[in-house]
């Protein structure tokens, strides 16, 4: 390398320690719990390449006291045997209930192969046409996943549908099956619970125990226009993180660059057109591959706005200026 003028140096970033600890300190803002790998892909989605040992310093600089409670804090992974032939050959999908009180869940997808999240929206209700929106517009960004993984929820029932008609019944294009299975996906929900929705499931509940928020009211009407538009900035800024940290079973490869290079290695075939699908007349009640949990159901109803559009609107704008 030196023969040819190069240097591992020259990956890395030309910051100083003042301005490498004013980065860091914003993204512990944003992901308070964050890691050093959590960090470190916060980093390069930034465009910012740091040494460990320089990026290391810095943490114990900004967040000492963070990195203690973190290590005093950390539990047993018990690894298991995951494999698939690439990217896009198995999804996992779920929605996740921890802030359900609060009339708020969480959508999410990661691909098998990559773990690389391609869905991760926070949402006021848990019907099937919210679920598959948001699955959907994962799909129209990254593509069709030969086969998705989900639980018996009825808020699936729209993406087992979708993916029976474009590709196919018979071939475990929608697998189903209890949440404690669908592993790839679980073991992020941790995660994104230290990372994120930890402080805003306190914040909430100090609140309420404070008496300064009532859950059964139109308080909760309140809680979606302040809380809700943070918490999908915050979920954004993990999956960027999450996306670009190295994974120490992958020879340190991130995700991204795992999706990257399956893709190249083993490209999946995507159809040209929605249009000419026919949807399966499909018995629900006797279909071997999916059969909604109706009885395990959870509703999370809507509050109903006490505004006006355009009400709603100029809060939005002035909310907006303090994110």
């Amino acid at each position: 390398m030196a023969d040819f003028g190069l240097s591992v140096r020259q990956r890395y970033s030309q910051i100083s320690e003042e301005q490498l600890d004013q980065v860091i300190q914003q993204i512990k803002t944003e992901l308070p719990t964050a890691g050093y790998r959590m960090v470190k892909g916060r980093l390069l989605s930034m465009g910012i390449n740091m040494q460990w040992q320089k990026l290391t310093a810095s943490m114990h600089r900004v967040d000492g006291l963070g990195i203690l409670s973190r290590i005093t804090g950390l539990g047993c992974i018990v690894r298991r045997t995951y494999s698939v032939r690439g990217p896009l050959s198995l999804w996992h999908v779920e929605t996740n209930h921890k802030l359900i009180r609060f009339n708020i869940v969480i959508f999410g997808a990661v691909d098998g192969f990559s773990r690389k999240i391609v869905c991760l929206e926070a949402a006021t209700n848990n019907r099937a046409a919210t679920a598959f929106a948001a699955f959907k517009r994962a799909t129209d960004q990254h593509g069709i996943s030969l086969r998705v993984r989900g639980d018996q929820g009825v808020e699936n029932v729209g993406i087992a549908r979708f993916m029976f008609t474009v590709r196919g019944t018979d071939r475990g294009s929608f697998i189903s099956g209890k949440s404690v299975h669908n592993q790839r996906i679980e073991r992020l929900w941790r995660d994104i619970r230290v990372c994120v929705t930890s402080s805003y499931y306190d914040t909430l509940h100090n609140l309420e125990e404070d008496n300064l928020l009532d859950a059964s009211s139109q308080d909760i009407f309140c809680v979606h226009q302040t809380f809700l538009p943070r918490l999908d900035l915050d979920l954004q800024a993990f999956v960027e993180g999450w996306n670009n940290h190295p994974l120490s079973t992958e020879m340190n490869r991130t995700p991204e660059q795992m999706w990257c290079l399956g893709m190249m290695s083993n490209p999946v075939d995507q159809p040209e057109s929605l249009e000419d699908f026919q949807e399966p007349d499909i018995d629900w009640d006797v279909a071997a591959e999916y059969r909604p949990d109706v009885e395990g159901v959870i509703v999370v109803p809507e509050s109903e706005s006490p505004l006006s559009e355009e009400q709603q609107a100029e809060l939005r704008f002035l909310l907006a200026q303090n994110w």
